[in-house]
């Protein structure tokens, strides 16, 4: 076993309120090298969040889901997650792509989006876009 073997991988937040797409998207990130912690809800993302960069495997990005039902959403939770950390690296989901092609999604602070249904390249270029090969 090489060193790389026990080296952990990148995490990263990913929020959405439905269980599939929760799954799914785990699934491709770990497919990608990173590891997913999966949240429903923009509460809990501030508090995974929260308790990462108090540890020693901070997140190296979020993927916040824009319509959350019953909970913050991902333009509310960004906002929230700025304020802990100005360098958060955070990815806007959506379902709808006019969500994701709304030019005013910068000025939130997210420094990509990704469309859903979830694409494997797609969601890989946009990781390397903001972070690099991982």
């Amino acid at each position: 076993m090489s060193e790389s073997d026990n080296k952990p991988r990148p995490r990263i937040l990913f929020m959405d309120d439905e269980a599939d797409i929760r799954r799914v998207g785990g699934k491709v990130l770990k497919y990608l090298g990173y590891e997913a912690v999966e949240v429903t809800k923009g509460e809990e993302a501030i508090a995974a969040y929260t308790e990462a960069l108090n540890s020693d495997r901070p997140f190296v990005a979020a993927i916040l889901d824009l319509q959350i039902k019953g909970g913050m959403d991902g333009i509310a939770t960004m906002e929230k997650l700025r304020e802990l950390d100005p360098d958060v690296k955070g990815i806007l989901s959506s379902g709808l792509p006019k969500d994701t092609a709304d030019p005013s999604i910068a000025s939130y602070g997210f420094a990509g989006t990704i469309n859903k249904p979830y694409e494997i390249a797609a969601l890989s270029a946009v990781l390397k876009d903001i972070l690099g090969p991982a």
